[in-house]
């Protein structure tokens, strides 16, 4: 019996498992992810350390921050204001993906033509 190199012998349409998952690894960290999650916080943490380079670029990013803050009070009001910096991470890094994953639906599925 030959081996296909996988490390499962259960293959869907000849791709291996292993394949399947390290492309799983690679939507969560490709760099259109890296991009709008930047995107979403480099801005808003610049702004944050010197209020002079605070630029309209951390708007999305700040109304996210605000979101954040505010769903944070009415949930646990005692915690300190720097603690909701790891939701918005979290929620940043979320918004990344889906935004990436929609993208490149879009992309897959390309753009209509026009009837001529």
């Amino acid at each position: 019996m030959e081996s296909s190199g996988c490390l499962s012998e259960m293959t869907d349409r000849n791709v291996c498992l292993v394949d399947r998952m390290d492309r799983w690894w690679t939507v969560l960290a490709e760099p259109g992810v890296v991009s709008v999650f930047a995107a979403l916080t480099v801005p808003l943490v610049v702004g944050t350390l010197d209020a002079r380079l605070h630029t309209p670029l951390a708007v999305p990013g700040y109304t996210l921050f605000v979101a954040v803050t505010v769903v944070g009070e009415r949930i646990v009001p005692q915690y300190a204001f720097r603690l909701y910096w790891i939701p918005f991470v979290l929620c940043c890094y979320a918004i990344a993906i889906v935004v990436t994953g929609i993208a490149r639906a879009c992309f897959r599925r390309g753009i209509p033509k026009a009837d001529q």
